[in-house]
């Protein structure tokens, strides 16, 4: 299977399966990140009253609130950059093995799924382009395409049942001779 070593043009391939993947991915997370940070502002807000009620100074305090704040900000941020990124490397393939699928179906028998390095479904690409390729070779032959496009279980079952049919059709001449 060849990569191609170049980049896309543009991270977001296919927004309606990228959010979705984002979503996904990410909410456990982002969701983690708020519950912890909501429990550290409010035990930072408790210190806080805590040194008024006292009349003790602490002016440090807030800006740790603030720190707290900016932590939650840029960890959202990395979360939701992350999962936007792998969702690139997921839907990118998605996009090119369609793309692939429409050439060969508009009669392109030299389409190949390309992918760059670091893309997700390469072992899936493997096995297109290794259906492609028998699809390619054997265009006038209905059967072999049949078996090419067949998965390795379905082989299988049509090698037996063609098989069994010819044993059928060997019964049935033996029958009418």
């Amino acid at each position: 299977m060849s990569r191609q070593p170049n980049r896309r043009r543009s991270i977001v391939v296919n927004k309606r399966t990228q959010w979705r993947i984002v979503v996904e991915q990410a909410w456990p997370a982002g969701l983690a990140v708020l519950i912890t940070s909501m429990g550290m502002c409010f035990f930072v807000t408790q210190v806080m009253l805590e040194a008024n009620e006292l009349a003790v100074e602490l002016p440090s305090l807030p800006w740790v609130l603030v720190a707290g704040i900016g932590f939650v900000v840029v960890s959202l941020g990395v979360i939701a950059y992350c999962a936007l990124r792998f969702s690139h490397r997921v839907a990118g393939p998605v996009y090119s093995i369609r793309r692939t699928l429409q050439s060969f179906r508009d009669g392109d028998t030299d389409a190949r799924v390309r992918l760059r390095d670091g893309d997700f479904l390469t072992d899936l690409t493997d096995d297109l382009n290794d259906i492609l390729e028998r699809a390619a070779r054997a265009p006038d032959d209905t059967n072999a395409k049949t078996k090419a496009t067949a998965s390795i279980e379905d082989r299988a079952y049509v090698e037996a049942n063609a098989e069994v049919d010819a044993e059928a059709d060997a019964e049935v001449e033996a029958t009418c001779s």
